[in-house]
Formats: structure tokens, sequence, C-alpha cells
């Protein structure tokens, strides 16, 4: 079926951002997880937030200048439209392909365009690194969509999906059962980065401290025999 919606863009932002009513929440979630031309778009606007919010301001002085000018102004879709990477998402072409040509895109720009010393900084292997760390795992983000709405055995208090984080982040959960359940913490490339079963359903993990790099995190709840939930972060 052909999708009819009209303002994609900005329907996708605002429900990222969660700023739609509960109701077109629901509604929207029933409709991307059947349209591959939403889903595809979806997943290429998260994919670009989290970059753009870490690295906005180095790179994309001029949106900051327009966007206090002008009442409401997407980043999103200026970075959209500045790059022109709407063809990356048309039928055929792999998600992965499309957010790493995009990563390449920005980095060009960034260095022809917007040339300072930071850009001067950046080697090649710094710059795939750094468009590397934000690709999502299809296996993990499947899950995510699968398991988001599903709060029969435990409530996630906690981050929230897609939280940003500097220092310190909290993971907080309500189990309905007895067992105790194992956090686990994985990288974008699904490398496990650290592990605990704490008694009081509560996790605390210091990024600076561990050394976690600038990236796209993942986070599981397991209970003995099953997965429960899966969750992710951002490291600004």
């Amino acid at each position: 079926m052909e999708c009819k919606i009209t303002n994609r863009s900005e329907l996708i932002e605002n429900y990222l951002r969660r700023e739609l009513p509960e109701n077109e929440m629901n509604s929207f979630e029933e409709h991307f997880l059947n349209c591959n031309k939403c889903f595809a778009e979806l997943q290429l606007t998260q994919q670009l937030m989290g970059f753009i919010k870490s690295e906005s301001k180095e790179l994309f002085p001029e949106y900051l200048h327009i966007s206090k000018t002008k009442e409401t102004f997407s980043l999103v879709e200026y970075v959209k439209n500045l790059l022109s990477i709407r063809w990356a998402i048309k039928p055929g072409l792999s998600y992965a392909f499309a957010i790493a040509f995009s990563g390449l895109i920005i980095i060009t720009i960034y260095n022809t365009t917007f040339n300072n010393d930071s850009a001067n900084s950046l080697n090649t292997g710094q710059t795939e690194q750094l468009s590397s760390n934000f690709i999502e795992s299809p296996d993990l983000e499947s899950i995510i969509n699968q398991e988001f709405r599903s709060e029969e055995v435990l409530k996630v208090l906690s981050p929230k999906v897609g939280e940003e984080v500097k220092n310190k982040l909290t993971f907080k959960w309500n189990s309905t059962t007895s067992e105790k359940l194992t956090i686990k913490i994985l990288s974008n490339k699904e490398d496990l980065l650290a592990e605990s079963t704490p008694v009081n359903n509560e996790y605390e993990l210091d990024v600076v401290a561990n050394n976690y790099k600038a990236g796209l995190y993942y986070w599981k709840l397991e209970s003995k025999d099953n997965l429960l939930y899966v969750g992710k972060f951002f490291v600004k």
C-alpha cells in the first residue's frame, strides 16, 4: 500500500521527541511498523539526531543562527535539505549504507565549508570511528520496537529510550517477579561492555570513568531464561 502521509519528516521528528499526543503516537507507531518508507526515514532521522546533537555547534553554526531568528526550525530537516540525503532511503538501498554515506557527507561538508582548527585536526581514522559509533544495530533496534510497549513483567523507570548522557546514567526498573534481573551494557556493535545483577533493581553507569566514547549504546534486562527489555542511550 502506498504511503499517504504528506508531512512525514515533521511527524517523525515530533514522534522521536515525544511531542505528539498519545493517540497520535500510537497511531503512528502502528503505521511505521507496516510502512517501509516511514520506518526507513524514522531510523535515518533518529541516527541524524544523535549525531547532530553531539556535533551541532561545530558542524552547523549556520543552523544556530537561523534557529534563533525563526519561531520553528527543524535541525534534522535543515541537515537533510543541506546534504540532500533523501535519495538515500529509496527502496533497495540498505540502511547501513545510507547512514555511512550520510556520515561521510557530513564530514565532507564540515571539512570544506566549516573549515576550522577542529576540522583540520580530524584524520581519516577518527572520522570513520565517529561515524561508525552511531550506526544502529538492526537486530537490537527490531527488539526495541517489539518490547517498547510491553509492561507485563517489568516497568522501566529510567532511562528513557534514546536518552543522552555526558557523565553518569542511572538505570531503574520495577519487576513483578522475585528473581533478580541482570543488566547488560552493549556497544552499537553488540559487544558486551558491562554486566551486573543488582539486588535493588538499580544500576549506575559512569561513562566518563569507564571511558565510553561518544556514540550509541544499548542495554538489556534479562531473567535467567528470558530477555525482558532492550533500550538504548547516547553518550555525548
